[in-house]
């Protein structure tokens, strides 16, 4: 074997052994988790840019992974962002990075966010500010899709928000 392929081989096979150890690229976890995110990290929100962009203690900016905010025809873009700013600005946070979306700018991410418990991109669905969408590798986890769903029905269903006459 010559050195070159041997080398190329070396690296591939430490690629997917760091994969694995840092990030759960090779499963096994548990049920509940998707194989490509990483653990929960608590920091501090210091900005709310919009209903669905947070700025953490640490400057990187983080995407609601499932939501995506009214493009402003039924005016709820001012509530989501003071919904958000309500659930999160000035709080410790639980974040769980499931990683970047090609093209985001560096320093972005996408996110779980949940502050006490509670998810941030579901209550932004049941209160019908924000609608499911799916800009994450991790919202294609058939448990995420379920909770997403389920959360965007309840608003749909009681015609609030963007699924009603706005807010």
């Amino acid at each position: 074997m010559k050195k070159g392929r041997r080398s190329s081989i070396t690296v591939l096979a430490w690629t997917f052994a760091a994969c694995i150890v840092i990030a759960g690229c090779g499963g096994g976890g548990d049920d509940n988790d998707s194989s490509i995110l990483l653990p929960n990290e608590t920091l501090l929100v210091t900005q709310v840019i919009d209903g669905d962009t947070l700025v953490l203690e640490d400057g990187t900016t983080v995407e609601l992974i499932g939501t995506q905010l009214d493009d402003g025809s039924k005016g709820c873009v001012d509530d989501a962002l003071a919904r958000t700013r309500q659930l999160v600005e000035g709080k410790q946070a639980s974040i769980r990075i499931c990683g970047r979306e090609a093209g985001s700018a560096p320093g972005q991410v996408f996110a779980f966010v949940s502050v006490n418990g509670i998810n941030v991109s579901l209550v932004l669905l049941q209160e019908g500010l924000a609608a499911v969408s799916f800009v994450s590798p991790c919202s294609t986890e058939d448990q995420v899709d379920e909770a997403l769903f389920a959360a965007q029905a309840q608003a749909v269903a009681a015609e609030i928000g963007i699924w009603g006459d706005g807010c």
